[in-house]
């Protein structure tokens, strides 16, 4: 105990030292919070400009990739809705531009000229995705690293991410059609058992044409022996019929699969 008591005496000293978050930093080092918080809230109000803009031409997007016509009406209501924002993201855009240009010009004077730190054009602007390395640059995530800045960098993180995404997905494949095939062979089995009960008349499902047929009143089965028991073989025949060709259509399925190593 003594030496968990050592050691938070020496984390209250730390941070007596370190002090607040603004408290003792120097004129300098608060200026340069405030042109970074700045520059991070004018971006983050530029990004909630996107996501609405992004939701309100999903319909657009999906209609070009699936290669169908939303109709008109719909089309003309969505360019309606970008119309009423423009003034909105325009004013965004250009707060952004100004507190990017202000925070690059004090504190890393060689980047304004570069070509991604140029002024954002609105045109430009609207043909941005969530997925645009735009998002995710230095000065949103206060990071250097290469996963930060780098967009060879991130294209192989979301590459990498996609196939952990794969190799999970076919091992949930796997796993249904394990159960899958689990199941078919179990049903069929019982239907196969309930089919050789039937011939024996078994007592035991009485009760199930009953339940089925009720009083019956059918020429040439009513007064039959078993006669309820033909109707309840029928049935099971059918099923069993309709079962096996179930499975049957899923032959080249799994052959498909077992050709592309996706199963083994």
């Amino acid at each position: 105990m003594q030496q968990f008591h050592n050691l938070q005496r020496l984390q209250d000293a730390a941070a007596d030292n370190i002090g607040g978050d603004f408290g003792d930093l120097n004129p300098a080092d608060k200026r340069q919070k405030k042109a970074i918080f700045l520059l991070w809230s004018a971006k983050s109000a530029l990004f909630k400009a996107t996501v609405k803009l992004q939701a309100e031409t999903q319909p657009l997007r999906a209609s070009k990739d699936l290669g169908k016509r939303i109709g008109t009406q719909q089309e003309e209501k969505i360019y309606a809705a970008i119309k009423r924002r423009k003034n909105g993201v325009v004013k965004a855009i250009k707060t952004f531009c100004k507190q990017r240009k202000a925070f690059l010009t004090v504190y890393a004077p060689a980047e304004p000229a570069f070509p991604k730190n140029q002024d954002l054009e609105y045109k430009d602007f609207m043909k941005m995705s969530l997925t645009n390395p735009f998002w995710n640059d230095t000065y949103l995530c206060l990071s250097q690293e290469p996963w930060s800045v780098d967009p060879v960098v991130q294209t192989g993180i979301h590459a990498i991410l996609g196939l952990e995404q794969l190799l999970e997905e076919l091992q949930q494949l796997r796993y249904y059609l394990r159960r899958s095939l689990s199941w078919a062979v179990k049903h069929l089995n019982k239907l196969k058992d309930f089919m050789n009960r039937n011939m024996k008349e078994d007592t035991s499902l009485d009760t199930t044409p009953n339940a089925l047929y009720g009083e019956m009143n059918i020429p040439g089965v009513q007064n039959q022996p078993g006669g309820s028991f033909l109707l309840l073989g029928g049935d099971l025949f059918m099923e069993q019929l309709q079962h096996k060709q179930l499975m049957l259509s899923w032959n080249n399925t799994i052959n498909l699969m077992l050709d592309k190593q996706m199963i083994a």
